[in-house]
């Protein structure tokens, strides 16, 4: 076997060609590994994402084969599970926050109509704001997609598409496909790390044990996913379950997700989050925030113009109610956070206002926790349809909602940020703020 390393969107030095013998290669397939040391390279990191080439190619006797390339980049992720709190995550050896979003198809229609100048744009959309990594949420995806997060300097979480629960008799094929999505995203820098399962729940209270696997199967259900996933890539973060229903899992990160300006005072009461609390994680850890958010409508041009006729008002202020989008929320969820609105424009306007300050509320309310919250995500960042998941901060014609600037601003990488829990005063009074306060 042949190997050169070569640099990929910079100019310098390579390697090689380097030359191995390989063994005999027997029926089936074939795994050869080698050790190559690279005297001097260059990281990869979010804002110097520096690319490498390996070529590859045969030779028998006298005749070389057609050679193959594959993109990769030298950096290191890990977590830190010795100190005290565990799960500190450290990128090239450096403590880092993971701030993003999720993603539930936006990317891939790209992909799908090869349209890769809004590829590069929708990456851009979420560095602009500040993220500095995506939860491909439930799911691996094309490689494209892996490909220009590499480029741009984009990381990313890769979900096994498992929720809720796990069948019993799917734990062997499930524990294959761990393995096989590892295969696909090991050699992208941009993959930082997995998940197996999102939002597990508890057979008991769903009645689903005669079906699925129990909470401690699925503890070894993980035992053995993260074995495989060793096997193919001994470097890999895993994080077990993504917005734990059922905590706390044995090994790894906690996670939990929280809408609890929306569905009200879900995973934690609104007025703990603001003073600093978080939900019962597992003794000892740090934790992430996998999801979070609130729905806001589309803009009003993208509802008259591409919406159903049976959703949208026919004229201009003609009494309207957003219970005619089929499965949307706001209608039924509203009256908990602001009042009733009449109009098309008015019901815009009040659910953007108050994804505003669920965004404003819930992000800062995190970051002030940074010391044991290492990873959140927004749910979701870019709608991939019209009334997709209108929880998106930025609609399908990929038109900014006002909470896309809100998020942008909470995640200015170095802020200031007081938490005061009076918020109005009135002339004359004095406060007097208390230490810690």
């Amino acid at each position: 076997m042949e190997l050169e390393i070569l640099p990929r969107n910079f100019t310098g030095p390579g390697i090689g060609p380097l030359t191995f013998q390989v063994a005999y290669a027997g029926p089936g397939v074939n795994y050869y590994r080698y050790k190559v040391e690279l005297p001097a390279f260059r990281l990869w990191e979010p804002e110097s994402p520096y690319l490498y080439t390996a070529r590859v190619g045969l030779i028998t006797g006298a005749e070389r084969s057609d050679s193959r390339d594959r993109s990769f980049g030298m950096r290191k992720f890990h977590m830190d599970e010795q100190g005290n709190p565990k799960g500190t995550l450290y990128l090239n050896n450096r403590p880092v926050l993971l701030r993003g979003a999720n993603e539930m198809g936006h990317l891939q229609q790209c992909v799908m109509k090869g349209d890769y100048d809004q590829l590069i744009d929708d990456i851009l959309i979420a560095k602009l704001a500040h993220l500095n990594f995506y939860r491909i949420t439930q799911r691996p995806v094309q490689e494209e997609i892996y490909d220009y997060f590499d480029r741009l300097g984009m990381m990313h979480q890769c979900d096994l598409p498992t929720f809720g629960f796990i069948r019993r008799n799917q734990f062997v094929e499930g524990v294959r496909q761990a393995a096989e999505m590892e295969r696909l995203i090991r050699d992208h820098p941009s993959s930082v790390m997995v998940s197996l399962i999102n939002e597990p729940s508890r057979t008991e209270k769903r009645r689903k044990g005669h079906r699925h696997l129990h909470r401690n199967e699925l503890e070894a259900f993980f035992v053995a996913a993260r074995q495989a996933i060793y096997v193919e890539n001994p470097d890999r973060v895993v994080k077990n379950a993504d917005g734990d229903y059922n905590p706390p899992t044995r090994e790894g990160l906690p996670d939990f997700h929280c809408y609890n300006m929306w569905y009200t005072n879900n995973t934690i009461p609104v007025g703990k989050m603001y003073k600093g609390y978080l939900p019962a994680i597992r003794a000892g850890w740090k934790t992430g925030c996998g999801e979070y958010g609130t729905e806001g409508l589309d803009n009003e041009q993208l509802m008259r113009s591409r919406y159903p006729k049976e959703w949208r008002p026919s004229g201009g202020e003609e009494e309207w109610s957003p219970n005619r989008i089929h499965g949307a929320q706001t209608y039924s969820l509203h009256g908990d956070w602001y009042a009733e609105q009449r109009t098309l424009r008015g019901w815009i306007q009040a659910s953007q206002k108050h994804q505003c300050l669920a965004t404003k509320l819930m992000t800062d309310a995190w970051r002030r926790r940074a010391d044991l919250v290492v990873s959140t995500a927004v749910h979701l960042l870019i709608d991939a349809w019209p009334a997709g998941w209108m929880k998106a901060l930025v609609g399908v014609d990929r038109i900014p909602k006002p909470a896309y600037f809100t998020y942008k601003a909470c995640l200015e990488p170095i802020r200031v940020n007081l938490r005061c829990d009076r918020w109005k005063a009135y002339a004359g009074r004095r406060w007097k703020l208390k230490p810690g306060s």
